[in-house]
């Protein structure tokens, strides 16, 4: 009880501290730096803003490309029409294609893809770190290399 007694006193010598008005601007701005901080805090796990493909994700999407590459080679089959017969199976119900996937070659015509995607794309460009992030109900990762 010491201790708390001479804080008290000691913040009592300050003119500021001494009135109810300077106690209650304190509490006011202590409160909404606070609140602030919470806020900054609270975006970093935001799934709307981009950020880097978890490892272990990044390892299933890489694994799941290699395998369609690998497909399309032995087959002799366009690495496009394979993605695209991917993509077909994903509405099936005893399908294990949980996502689709965007095969976009380097002459591709920007034009042609979803929004969504074009946007994503002008943010993302690092292949050696994919990003991603969630656009409406879907998670949108990349760039991966093949």
């Amino acid at each position: 009880m010491g201790r708390l007694a001479s804080v008290r006193q000691t913040l009592s010598r300050v003119p500021f501290f001494s009135s109810l008005y300077g106690r209650v601007f304190v509490i006011f701005w202590l409160t909404l730096l606070l609140v602030l901080a919470a806020v900054i805090w609270a975006q970093r796990g935001d799934p709307r803003s981009l950020h880097p493909v978890p490892a272990a994700e990044q390892a299933r999407i890489a694994a799941q490309i290699n395998q369609l590459v690998n497909i399309a080679t032995t087959r002799d089959i366009p690495i496009a029409t394979l993605i695209a017969r991917h993509n077909q199976r994903r509405g099936h119900r005893h399908s294990r294609a949980a996502n689709t996937l965007y095969w976009v070659p380097k002459s591709a015509r920007i034009d042609d893809l979803p929004t969504e995607l074009r946007r994503f794309m002008a943010q993302t460009n690092e292949t050696e770190q994919p990003m991603q992030r969630l656009v409406r109900r879907a998670m949108l990762a990349g760039p991966f290399l093949r």
